[in-house]
């Protein structure tokens, strides 16, 4: 009796309900609670055991060890050994002798029905953003001639805003992000500058993304520059370029509430139209960038995010026409600071 007693208070013990499973590649919290109950619906469980390790549900990562508390539970409860039965006295079994030329047939079982899988909840991002610029470069002009003009700006200002929506923790996700700028640069220091330069420029994303243990994205990028320069008469230009941009980005943690993220991408327009050029001219070139950001949890539903970013760079205009150039080109490199708030619903 006293050794029944034992293994029952070890069998239902903290220690013994103590059980933890290492997250495979590509996981998510829906995935790993499919494999090992059956249904994704138990995630929300298996994350809340697991609080002081996961600072949101997007954060689990491959070789990661999670707790899973009531899973242990259900295994020692089979595990425990059942209390003594009273003795019975022993029958010898009656087997009914078998008739020649027949066989007993047990009717077949029905194939067993394994459970249905639910679909994934559905996730809803929103981010604002601020960002304060840093340094802002651009040299323009012709190819093959002395017409350049280098223009610098310290006080760039971005507000940009995403709306994301996510099936289930992790997977493919629509992602829509609008930005505004607005900037006004000193007089170049080159021959022949422009001079001061007024710049208002409006970027519209629509990508696909796939957030995991990596950011996916690719999609279409609309860009919008108006620039005012002062030289030698004021001069307008209305730059609009539809292209492709793609990203592949590296996700990581450390600690329980900081997130690391690592964000490059590209873009290169295929449709290009400059007002002051001509109607249906067009460039050839592209941008790329890099983004480093380091996020602080606050909340399962607030994300806290601080980071540095750079863009460079570099167009070819093919025709004349406004500027007064020919195969006109523009290089720039840009800095900035972005701070950003981002909420999940």
């Amino acid at each position: 009796m006293t050794s029944w007693v034992a293994a029952w208070w070890l069998a239902s013990s903290p220690v013994a309900l103590a059980q933890e499973t290492t997250v495979r590649k590509g996981e998510s919290l829906q995935s790993i609670s499919q494999r090992l109950y059956g249904t994704s619906r138990r995630w929300k469980e298996i994350y809340a055991w697991n609080r002081d390790r996961l600072p949101s549900p997007d954060s689990v990562r491959a070789g990661m060890r999670l707790r899973l508390q009531e899973k242990a539970a259900e295994k020692s409860a089979e595990k425990a050994p059942a209390p003594p039965a009273e003795q019975m006295p022993l029958v010898a079994e009656v087997v009914p002798e078998a008739r020649p030329g027949r066989i007993n047939r047990s009717p077949p079982r029905p194939p067993a029905q394994e459970p249905a899988t639910p679909r994934d909840e559905r996730q809803w991002q929103m981010r604002l953003a601020f960002w304060q610029g840093l340094e802002n470069y651009s040299v323009a002009g012709s190819t093959g001639s002395s017409f350049n003009a280098k223009l610098s700006n310290a006080d760039a200002k971005t507000y940009t805003g995403e709306i994301r929506t996510r099936q289930g923790t992790s997977g493919w996700a629509l992602h829509y992000a609008k930005s505004k700028s607005e900037f006004t640069s000193p007089a170049g220091n080159f021959p022949s500058a422009f001079g001061s330069e007024n710049v208002k420029a409006f970027v519209d994303r629509l990508s696909w993304e796939r957030e995991g243990t990596r950011l996916v994205r690719y999609g279409l990028e609309y860009r919008n520059k108006k620039s005012v320069y002062t030289y030698p008469n004021t001069l307008q230009t209305d730059q609009t370029q539809l292209g492709l941009r793609a990203g592949y980005g590296f996700l990581g943690s450390f600690g329980s509430a900081f997130l690391w993220e690592i964000l490059p991408a590209v873009f290169v327009p295929v449709l290009f139209q400059e007002g002051t050029v001509k109607s249906g001219s067009y460039s050839h070139g592209g941008s790329a960038e890099l983004r480093l950001n380091a996020v602080y949890v606050v909340s399962p539903r607030i994300d806290f995010s601080l980071g540095a970013w750079g863009q460079f760079q570099k167009f070819f205009f093919l025709g004349s026409g406004g500027r007064g150039l020919t195969d006109a080109r523009e290089t720039s490199w840009s800095m900035a600071l972005p701070v950003e708030l981002r909420f999940k619903f």
